[in-house]
């Protein structure tokens, strides 16, 4: 499938910057990294602070903008026009970051994201059923610095027993912080930015966020997998970025 990739980019060599959802580390990005490399790309499996190896990192001062800071320095170290992903989460991070840099950007995708609007944090994205039993969850496990993962590899479309297990086994509580925080940027820097949904079509929660992409004229793919369509379906991911 690295092939594909190759045409698909065609002659011009990327940086891709992977960003990973909550709970997420680089670790679920590294196969489709490996596959944009072998393409000819630079890539990029971000691992945000707090999470994953950096999860020492995590206390009370890591919001929605230390993430945001994390990725918008990993886009301005780039040598080549950078293809920016997002995925699920970290569309509240790949967003601002994309409006403060422009520029830089060779395409914006959205990976079964949220598509924020300014001001507008995570939480206030889901059905309040949810985001409340999120803090709820936060404030019983830590009152309120975390959010420990509360889907498992299975929702997520990691069907294969063993491979679901060492999927759970990475998993890490995400700051709550993050989640609460409105994304902060002028929409107006976005226009002029190729923007991309990918949605995966085994999972439907973030089929609104696809909707709203096509009715955006943007352009949509869909993937047959389920949510962490990175992990189980790497070489149709690194095709569809």
């Amino acid at each position: 499938m690295a092939a594909c990739v190759t045409a698909r980019a065609g002659s011009r060599s990327l940086s891709y910057v992977l960003v990973p959802g909550a709970w997420h580390g680089g670790w679920a990005f590294e196969k489709v990294a490996i596959r944009l490399r072998a393409a000819g790309h630079a890539a990029e499996a971000v691992t945000l602070p707090g999470l994953a190896e950096r999860r020492a990192e995590l206390d009370a001062t890591v919001r929605l903008a230390t993430h945001v800071a994390d990725v918008r320095a990993r886009v301005e170290r780039a040598t080549a026009p950078v293809v920016l992903v997002g995925h699920s989460y970290a569309g509240l991070v790949v967003t601002p970051v994309a409006a403060a840099l422009p520029a830089r950007l060779a395409r914006l995708v959205y990976l079964d994201a949220f598509i924020p609007k300014p001001g507008r944090s995570m939480l206030s994205l889901m059905k309040p059923a949810f985001s409340d039993s999120w803090r709820t969850k936060a404030q019983a496990a830590s009152q309120g610095l975390f959010v420990p993962p509360l889907l498992d590899a299975r929702a997520m479309g990691v069907t294969d027993p063993a491979d679901a297990a060492l999927v759970d086994g990475r998993l890490t509580p995400h700051p709550l912080a993050t989640l609460e925080d409105p994304a902060e940027y002028d929409e107006a820097a976005l226009a002029g930015v190729a923007r991309r949904y990918v949605r995966c079509a085994r999972y439907p929660g973030f089929a609104r966020f696809a909707a709203e992409a096509r009715a955006n004229r943007w352009e949509v793919r869909e993937l047959d997998a389920g949510h962490d369509a990175m992990w189980t379906h790497p070489d149709e991911t690194a095709a569809a970025l």
